[in-house]
């Protein structure tokens, strides 16, 4: 995955997953509801961190402004969730959302299990 290989982004993705619409026989989806688990890629928590400064300075630098010091911390997190999106209307992207343990989903791709899943 591009993210877990690109230095500029202070978070892996480690799952994700379909779940909804998605997974029925409906003839037009509205969505597509996509589970997403992320992990810090640095265990260090000081080297983490100065790349979560490292980032919230190269956003500043590009124009991004930050209401308060939550939205600086969260902003590596945000980016990924950004990219993944691409601005794509049809693309809903839950994080560590508890409603996925408790319906139907599927594994899309995942860390522990070395990459994409393979598909029926």
């Amino acid at each position: 995955m591009y993210v877990n290989s690109d230095d500029r982004f202070v978070y892996a993705v480690t799952e994700v997953r379909a779940f909804g619409s998605y997974l029925t026989e409906v003839s037009k989806l509205n969505d597509i509801d996509l589970a997403i688990s992320l992990e810090f890629k640095e265990s260090d928590t000081e080297t983490r961190g100065q790349l979560i400064e490292w980032r919230v300075n190269e956003a500043i630098s590009k124009g991004r402004t930050f209401q308060n010091v939550a939205d600086r911390y969260l902003w590596p997190w945000q980016e990924v969730l950004l990219f993944l999106r691409n601005r794509s209307k049809s693309l809903s992207l839950h994080v560590d959302d508890p409603i996925v343990g408790q319906c139907e989903s599927r594994v899309l791709f995942s860390t522990k299990t070395g990459q994409a899943a393979k598909q029926d």
